[in-house]
């Protein structure tokens, strides 16, 4: 049992922050980790005045949930709002839309907020310092339910031309 436990936690590790992509992105460009709501509006603001509504980013989550839904998505984001969703995955069909659950970054930083409001467990967040937007977050709202952790990616982010 200890054994099977031991691995379930390494197995669980490895799987809270996807590398493929985003962990290369994280590499070229610097973060900055917060655990304070202070730290969120100071971002939101340098978002919103650095990109503002329209750009493409890449989207990935990582969960306990079918592959299709873990897949990494490229998004285009229009005034605010989902217009296309790509898999950047080649040969990857589309996942089925209940399975997306993509967000904009405005979204993830009202989600990030959510979790402040809630008093969650851990929020781990690592901003991109010349965008503001959050490139890694994991959630775990209850130390004492498992499964529930909730960890997304954005990476890549580029302005709408």
């Amino acid at each position: 049992m200890r054994v099977w436990t031991l691995a379930f936690v390494a197995w669980a590790a490895a799987c809270a922050f996807p590398q493929g992509n985003a962990g290369e992105a994280a590499a070229a460009a610097p973060a900055q980790s917060s655990t304070t709501s202070g730290t969120l509006a100071a971002n939101r603001e340098l978002f919103v005045s650095a990109v503002g509504d329209d750009y493409d980013v890449t989207f990935q989550r990582s969960c306990f949930c079918p592959p299709e839904a873990r897949q990494p998505l490229r998004l285009e984001v229009r005034s605010g709002e989902v217009r296309s969703v790509t898999p950047t995955t080649p040969g990857a069909g589309a996942p089925p839309e209940r399975m997306t659950a993509v967000r904009t970054v405005t979204e993830v930083f009202d989600l990030i907020q959510d979790a402040y409001d809630r008093e969650a467990a851990a929020v781990r967040v690592d901003y991109d310092q010349t965008l503001g937007y959050p490139r890694e977050l994991y959630i775990d709202y209850s130390e004492r339910i498992a499964d529930e952790e909730q960890s997304i990616t954005l990476s890549d982010l580029v302005l709408a031309s």
